[in-house]
């Protein structure tokens, strides 16, 4: 076990060059939790910010941190389970907490075998929407902004029943697509449930509207895809900085 302390200490230690007042500098600092494509943090790093993703997929050990090469955009990796993480208080605030629990369990997507994996695993619903709980219990109390996002899918219930809340919105990836490199491989479906804190996504006005032209990436993308379904797009991660930062209009590159 490890404290989120001491993980999010050694990235800034590293950041300022050993300078030690991290409570000077850790409002520069945004984290993805189970986000391993990065997506949903990038702009915040396009934008002068430092990240730490922490994700269990990651090509190398579990427990153990790699660091951006010299001139690369300062995205620290850290391959852990969340479980074995000790989510105390922080030493300051965060600016930018993004949680993408993984949809195996909860979301749509496997809905086919919920009835099964229940009656195999009693406690297994239990302890996948407990631990997203958890996790947005804490980044509420820790950072300015919080996203935190599942498909359509059991979690919204679960949260109501077990003293959670229910989402504050859902989005279409395709309301956003306009915001991505390549617009047209983002005009598709997937109903997505965002509990968030500090903005809202109706902050982010005056964009061209756009239809979708592809079906729902939640169910009708193979299992054997996983990374490609569970991609955050680009337009929305960009769309959460923007409705974080009323003032920009970020499209990509250099604001």
């Amino acid at each position: 076990m490890i404290n989120i302390n001491s993980i999010i200490n050694w990235v800034l230690f590293q950041e300022n060059g050993h300078h030690n007042n991290f409570h000077q500098c850790q409002s520069d600092l945004v984290i993805g939790i189970c986000s391993k494509s990065g997506r949903i943090v990038q702009p915040w790093v396009d934008n002068g910010y430092a990240a730490l993703i922490i994700d269990k997929g990651f090509d190398f050990p579990l427990n153990s941190m790699v660091s951006p090469k010299p001139g690369a955009p300062p995205i620290y990796k850290y391959c852990a389970n969340v479980e074995d993480i000790i989510w105390d208080s922080t030493m300051s605030h965060i600016s930018f907490v993004s949680i993408e629990a993984p949809c195996t369990h909860l979301s749509a997507a496997g809905a086919r075998w919920w009835k099964e994996k229940d009656k195999n695993d009693p406690g297994l619903l239990d302890r996948e929407a407990g631990r997203v709980k958890m996790l947005l219990d804490w980044a509420e109390k820790e950072a300015t902004y919080v996203y935190c996002e599942q498909p359509r899918g059991r979690l919204p219930a679960w949260m109501k029943k077990n003293k959670g809340r229910r989402p504050d919105e859902w989005v279409q990836p395709y309301w956003y697509a306009s915001l991505a490199d390549d617009p047209e491989s983002e005009r598709y479906t997937k109903r997505t449930y965002i509990w968030r804190k500090g903005f809202h996504m109706s902050w982010v006005k005056d964009l061209p509207i756009m239809t979708p032209i592809m079906g729902d990436r939640t169910t009708k993308v193979s299992g054997r895809d996983k990374d490609a379904r569970s991609l955050t797009p680009q337009g929305l991660s960009r769309a959460v900085y923007n409705a974080c930062h009323m003032h920009s209009n970020y499209l990509g590159g250099e604001e």
